[in-house]
């Protein structure tokens, strides 16, 4: 029982990433549940403490994006 319970959590659990974006020679990393925008010149997303971000500039930034394993433990 305690086996199907853990499944369901995992099937409806979101996704976490782990967003690492290199700019002007910084390296910021953010721990994030969901992104809207993605490219050279923006990016938004939501962190995990629901706070909204938005990062624009007029020179190329560098990304990574790389999901975290979201296993449930029993």
């Amino acid at each position: 029982m305690k086996a199907i319970i853990n499944f369901f959590k995992r099937l409806f659990k979101s996704a976490e990433y782990e967003l690492t974006i290199h700019h002007l020679g910084e390296v910021k990393k953010y721990h994030v549940i969901k992104v809207y925008t993605l490219n050279m010149n923006t990016a938004s997303f939501k962190t995990i403490n629901k706070e909204k971000h938005l990062l624009k500039s007029s020179d190329k930034m560098s990304w990574e994006l790389r999901k975290i394993n979201s296993e449930v433990k029993s």
